[in-house]
Order: structure tokens, then C-alpha cells, then sequence
């Protein structure tokens, strides 16, 4: 009998990951056209049937429970917070938990929904940046909470949280040793709690390295303000770094293309590293060296410790650490002694 075709299979064959794989077959809209094509006809060759899994239906409250997942409507960086909320899905129904996805207003306009409000929630799990005042309205509900991927250094409640800090001093070092003496970020680390542990971390490596620290390779546009970005690099372009810390993925491929608009080549004259590790990481040109962030294990930690408090209120809320892996790709560059 010929052995069954996994996901694994699909991957290997096509030099592109499992995650890459599991989006593209369940035709989810952060994949690229091209790559989510390749990876069905690749599966159809190879005899592998994909089995869509079912939520469970929704059974009474004496048979399960029901959590509230806060969602930011305008959520940033779709890429990453699909593949948590995967993870939670996905821990949810081995737990039998009912989800209620409600998505909140980024400017606080959003008042505590009515599962909330009314009691019929049993916990809840945010996930990203939401807006303080509403985070604090919800706490006074006495309802167990998870914060996901953001916390507030006032409210005390259980975080799950990537390891930041570590993680971008161990980006920053690696730069260092491939003989990188200007290290410059890009990333604007007032959008989130995440970002500016990331910049906390690059700051560490420089201090630690007893490296310069030029102001003017630190660019802290907007994402959204591209033109921003251009008009940076130009005005620094006679003394660009030799290579670039992001604080994700989305700002490095960002940065990848207003360098090549700059005809300033990646990664022969400037290096780049990004943050999170995307699907769109290992599909850019160059592919993208950068930091693998656990993202659905992030989702299914969350749970796991929801259910944890739920089952025990009486627990001193935690914050905790996942750790990550540095994957080295094309984009930066070693350079001669």
C-alpha cells in the first residue's frame, strides 16, 4: 500500500512551509494567487485529499461554554493574527468552547458586547491591540481574560505574549556577527506594545555591542506613509546602514521595495531582516531572513490558560513567554572582514 500523501509531502516538494500548505488548501485570502494555485494543482497531482474540519455545533450552556474573542476591526498584519486565531479555534473545539467573535472599534467608540455585558461569556480571550478604556470597562466584569500579542503595563490580567525583547536582541546580534557595524530599524513602536519591546531588544544588542547609534538610520514612519519611507532613505542616502532590523515582516517587505525604487540593492548594498516569519516571508525576492514566531501554538496557549482560569479563579495572573527561531533566509548579507 503507497504511504498517504501529507501536508509535510506538499511542502518539501515545493521548498515552502507547512503553514504555507495548510493556508493555501483551505483557500484562505492572506496567500497569494499564484502560490495557493501552485500548492492545489501540486496536492491534486500528488493524490492528497484535504478533509475541512467542521466546527462543532452549538450545544446548550450546561453541555459547553461559551468564550468572547475581541478582535480589532481594523486589525494590522492579517497575515500573522489569522494563524493565531487558528489556534484558538482549533484548542476551542477540543475543549468543546463555544467562540463569540466580536470585532471592536480601534478609536473606543465600541461599548462591551452583550455576551459580556450579560454574563452569557465565560471568558475572554483579546487578541491584539485594543483600546485601553475599553480593556478596562471589561475587566470590571470579573469575567477570567487573555490578553494575546499586547499587553498594558497597568491592568493586571493574564498575557500571552511573543518573546519580544529576546527575540529582537537575538536578530540585532546576528546582524552583528555577519560583520554589521549600522544597524538601522524601521517601525513605529507607539502602534504597539510588541513593537516597542522589539525596538527595546535591537536597542540592548547596539548597547550590548558597544556599537554607534545613529538617530538617522531609525526610521519611524507610518507604515501607511510610504512616501514618508522614501523621503527618509533619500535624505540619508549617503550614509545608509548596511542593514535594517524591522519589527515585522510587513515593514521589512516595505522597506525591501522603497530601497529597490532607491535602486539600492538587497541584500548586495543594504541587508534586511523582518519579524514574525508570514507566509509572504519566503515568497518575496529576496526571501526574507527573519524571526519564526509560534503563531497558532500562541493561540492554543491562550486557551489552554483561559480554561485554566476558568476552572480556578483564585490564580495570580501570569505573563507568558513563548520563544522563537531565528530563520536565516537571502536577504542579509555576510560581510567580508
Amino acid at each position: 500500500m503507497s504511504k498517504k500523501v501529507s501536508m509535510d509531502d506538499i511542502a518539501k516538494k515545493l521548498g515552502v512551509s507547512k503553514n504555507t500548505v495548510s493556508l493555501a488548501l483551505r483557500n484562505m485570502p492572506l496567500i497569494s494567487a499564484k502560490t495557493k494555485g501552485l500548492v492545489q494543482s501540486t496536492a491534486k497531482e500528488m493524490g492528497y485529499v484535504y478533509e475541512a474540519r467542521n466546527n462543532p455545533p452549538c450545544l446548550s450552556k450546561d453541555q459547553n461554554k461559551n468564550i468572547c474573542m475581541l478582535v480589532p476591526r481594523n486589525i494590522r498584519n492579517i497575515e500573522f493574527f489569522s494563524l493565531i486565531q487558528f489556534g484558538i479555534e482549533k484548542e476551542a473545539r477540543k475543549h468543546n468552547l463555544n467562540i463569540i467573535l466580536y470585532y471592536v472599534d480601534e478609536n473606543g467608540f465600541d461599548a462591551p458586547p452583550a455576551c459580556i455585558t450579560e454574563q452569557t461569556a465565560d471568558g475572554i480571550i483579546m487578541l491584539g491591540c485594543l483600546p485601553k478604556t475599553l480593556v478596562s470597562q471589561i475587566c470590571s466584569f470579573g469575567l477570567p481574560i487573555v490578553s494575546v500579542d499586547n499587553y498594558y503595563d497597568n491592568i493586571l490580567i493574564d498575557y500571552i505574549l511573543t518573546d519580544n525583547i529576546t527575540s529582537s536582541f537575538n536578530m540585532t546580534d546576528h546582524l552583528i556577527k555577519n560583520g554589521h557595524k549600522r544597524i538601522g530599524f524601521f517601525g513605529n513602536i507607539k502602534l504597539s506594545s510588541s513593537f516597542f519591546d522589539r525596538y527595546l531588544g535591537y536597542y540592548k544588542a547596539i548597547q550590548a555591542n558597544n556599537l554607534s547609534f545613529g538617530e538617522e538610520w531609525i526610521i519611524k514612519n507610518n507604515l501607511s506613509d510610504y512616501n514618508g519611507i522614501l523621503e527618509h532613505l533619500k535624505a540619508g542616502r549617503s550614509g545608509l546602514p548596511s542593514a535594517f532590523f524591522c519589527v515585522n515582516d510587513v515593514h521589512a517587505i516595505k522597506l525591501i521595495k522603497a530601497l529597490e525604487d532607491l535602486s539600492v540593492t538587497v541584500p548586495n548594498e543594504v541587508s534586511v531582516s523582518g519579524f514574525d516569519d508570514i507566509p509572504q516571508s519566503e515568497e518575496c525576492v529576496p526571501k526574507l531572513t527573519t524571526i519564526h514566531v509560534y503563531k497558532e501554538l500562541t493561540g492554543e496557549t491562550a486557551v489552554l490558560r483561559l480554561v485554566s482560569i476558568m476552572e480556578n479563579r483564585k490564580q495570580v495572573p501570569e505573563k507568558i513567554l513563548i520563544s522563537t527561531k531565528l530563520v536565516e533566509r537571502d536577504s542579509v548579507r555576510r560581510l567580508s572582514s
